[in-house]
């Protein structure tokens, strides 16, 4: 996998479970508010899976504006970065 793909990846568990737990949200509400099964959702936070662009927008959804913009930001930055890998 290469780096840009490993960090959205690694980004969204981690994004995704900071959130859960600053709302003191069981991963089975998280499931809930997000549309999927709580064991998808446990595969989700565990990084066994990445999300689907509709669960990642119903995540978006639930951020406040400024969350939001911090999330797309930080993304954002990381992305736009060369791949390291690709001048190998």
């Amino acid at each position: 996998m290469n780096s840009s793909k490993q960090f959205f990846r690694d980004y969204l568990t981690k994004s995704v479970r900071s959130f859960r737990l600053e709302r003191n949200m069981t991963q089975e509400k998280m499931a809930e508010q997000l549309q999927v099964t709580a064991r998808a959702y446990g595969d989700l936070e565990r990084g066994k899976f990445c999300f689907s662009a509709v669960t990642l927008l119903r995540f978006q959804m639930m951020l406040s504006n400024d969350e939001l913009i911090e999330f797309m930001d930080t993304l954002r930055e990381e992305l736009l970065k060369p791949d390291d890998s690709a001048n190998a």
